[in-house]
């Protein structure tokens, strides 16, 4: 039987509407990019992004990290000072599901010279807190780095 993309077999149709579910769930709520305190916040949070991310040659983590502060702030009421911890949890994560060889450390010192939070000292304290406990959480976004050639198992995330 030859392969009808106007008919798709019931098994790949089951697993397209997975997949869509996955991503709608992993996505910023509906109406989030229409919000004006949002795109305030998200514009801010790019610019520390990138001043945070400057040193990192894998340009898929502040991408990652950006889709999490999207996801995070369109659920959550953030104060503006809670923007750079909610950026640097987001910049984070990304960077532990993406390095294999990611070190909490050496995330934490590449931090120390230039970040001046604007937040209570708790925020900070808690950051380092969930930093040096022992995550082993792994998803699809830790993958071999893209290569071009097609060799690459990456996915849009």
């Amino acid at each position: 039987m030859e392969y009808d993309p106007t008919r798709p077999q019931v098994r790949e149709q089951e697993n397209f509407d997975k997949y869509f579910d996955v991503e709608t769930i992993s996505m910023a709520m509906e109406g989030y990019v229409n919000r004006r305190d949002a795109a305030v916040l998200r514009k801010r949070a790019l610019l520390f992004l990138v001043e945070f991310s400057q040193k990192e040659r894998d340009v898929f983590i502040p991408y990652l990290a950006l889709c999490y502060f999207d996801r995070f702030s369109s659920r959550e009421a953030l104060r503006v000072y809670e923007l750079e911890l909610a950026v640097v949890c987001c910049l984070f994560l990304a960077s532990k599901m993406r390095n294999n060889s990611f070190s909490v450390h050496l995330f934490l010192v590449s931090f120390s010279s230039s970040f001046e939070p604007q937040y209570p000292p708790t925020g900070l304290t808690n950051l380092t807190v969930f930093a040096l406990q022992d995550h082993r959480a792994k998803s699809e976004h830790q993958q071999r780095p893209y290569t071009g050639d097609g060799g690459s198992d990456s996915q849009c995330a």
